[in-house]
């Protein structure tokens, strides 16, 4: 019979499975008990409650829509971002997928933007770009 810990080993390739062992073993030694898997979350509730200021790394950690920019909040990119980043007002997704980090790098963590990309001047479909997790 397995234990616990040899059962979450199961899905690694043998050969990787010695010197992971051996990091639980030292974690041990030091101090640090390795985590026991816990039941997933029911809910994203739970969830969230479980990550604390850690945060999920995800759209999770983005709980509301609001006008303004703050923790957890979505909120509309500015036209003066827009202009700035993709040169319009009406930014195409080509354009998006070029230049996204430059809107994300003005976002402090925790925090969302989204607003509307274009195709042939017609309105086509929404991004969203959030900074979360460290």
């Amino acid at each position: 019979m397995e234990t616990g810990a040899e059962e979450d080993l199961r899905a690694v390739p043998r050969a990787k499975r010695g010197p992971l062992r051996r990091a639980r073993e030292l974690m041990v030694l030091n101090g640090q008990a390795p985590r026991r898997n816990r039941a997933k979350p029911r809910s994203i509730e739970t969830l969230l409650d479980r990550a604390t200021e850690c945060g999920t790394h995800s759209i999770l950690d983005i709980t509301h829509s609001a006008a303004h920019r703050m923790d957890g909040v979505a909120a509309p990119a500015t036209s003066g971002e827009l202009q700035r980043v993709f040169g319009t007002l009406q930014p195409t997704r080509k354009m998006v997928e070029a230049h996204w980090e430059q809107i994300a790098e003005s976002l402090d963590r925790w925090q969302a933007c989204y607003f509307i990309v274009y195709q042939y001047c017609q309105v086509h479909e929404y991004a969203f770009i959030g900074c979360s997790g460290d």
